[in-house]
């Protein structure tokens, strides 16, 4: 006997704010003229997200029917989390049987995307280096990174600043390379010889009080200054004074990366037409876990905003 199709579907959005849930229902219509008995429904999502039933997460959900006569339909409520900045599926599968044998089939999937959980709107503030906005996010070290690759798509952004996360012979270290100086946050920072372990790793000069050259003389970088010790609030850090052009950051970035580091942050140079080679930028563009700002004159330009959040937040 062929099997009889059991119609199924589910209900709900496509996109889930990280960290939150989303409503979404089950529907399982018998359509033949046949009693289903035993009808058996699997629900499923892929890694990255939960099914929330009654406050407990799973990754598949099993719910039993008893029976569905010709003609009915039930419903099934259910939320879906989001974990991660990811796009996956949920997927119900719907059979009956009787007698060890398979007599109606059917299923649905709906594709699903981990998004961006905006909790404020863009708020602007006027501090001492120009107009900024700010807005606070929730964004884990691979989702920096797609802001960054979107921005360099969207906005021709070139890096003036990273933070980054690294482990270097089984040491951890936050390494802040900016345009005038290199940091090393954390304990790791105290100690000359990891210090220099992770110059060596950059392959950037020791300092030595000297300036040394690294590429050409137009672009070059400078260690002209012995660590310091400082005590942000971020924590311990150790601090040499330099000079790095936009070349030479975003080389040491693709390298930390290519050796398995994480992006944590990030201000960039950005411009909405291919700049000139000595144009200035027309915003700077600053992305942590917590916050993403634009500084310069046009972060009031509202019209901006608007862009900035659609081509670099919509997942």
């Amino acid at each position: 006997m062929a099997e009889l199709p059991l119609s199924v579907s589910l209900t709900g959005v496509t996109r889930i704010p990280v960290n939150r849930t989303q409503s979404f229902k089950l529907k399982v219509y018998n359509q033949t003229d046949t009693i289903a008995y035993n009808v058996n429904v699997t629900i499923v999502v892929s890694n990255g997200f939960k099914i929330v039933v009654d406050g407990y997460e799973y990754q598949s959900y099993q719910l039993i029917i008893d029976y569905l006569y010709p003609g009915e339909v039930t419903e099934f409520p259910f939320e879906i989390k989001a974990e991660a900045y990811t796009t996956g599926y949920v997927n119900a599968s719907a059979y009956a049987k009787t007698d060890d044998t398979v007599t109606h089939r059917g299923e649905a999937t709906v594709y699903i995307t981990g998004a961006v959980s905006v909790e404020t709107d863009w708020k602007v503030y006027t501090p001492d280096t120009g107009v900024s906005v700010l807005k606070w996010l929730q964004l884990t070290p691979t989702h920096i990174e797609q802001i960054l690759e979107r921005a360099r798509t969207h906005y021709y952004a070139k890096l003036s600043s990273f933070i980054a996360h690294i482990n270097i012979e089984g040491e951890d270290y936050t390494i802040v390379l900016a345009r005038r100086s290199i940091r090393i946050i954390g304990r790791a920072g105290l100690d000359p010889e990891k210090l220099g372990k992770v110059l060596e790793f950059l392959n950037l000069p020791q300092p030595l009080g000297e300036p040394e050259v690294v590429g050409s003389l137009l672009e070059w970088a400078t260690l002209t200054e012995d660590w310091t010790f400082r005590q942000p609030w971020t924590g311990i850090s150790m601090v040499v004074t330099g000079y790095f052009p936009l070349s030479v950051i975003e080389e040491k970035w693709n390298y930390i990366k290519e050796n398995g580091g994480e992006l944590i942050g990030f201000n960039a140079y950005c411009w909405t037409s291919p700049p000139g080679s000595e144009q200035k930028p027309e915003f700077i563009l600053g992305v942590y876990p917590r916050m993403i700002r634009v500084t310069g004159r046009r972060a009031k330009d509202t019209d901006l905003l608007k862009d900035i959040q659609e081509k670099l937040l919509e997942m």
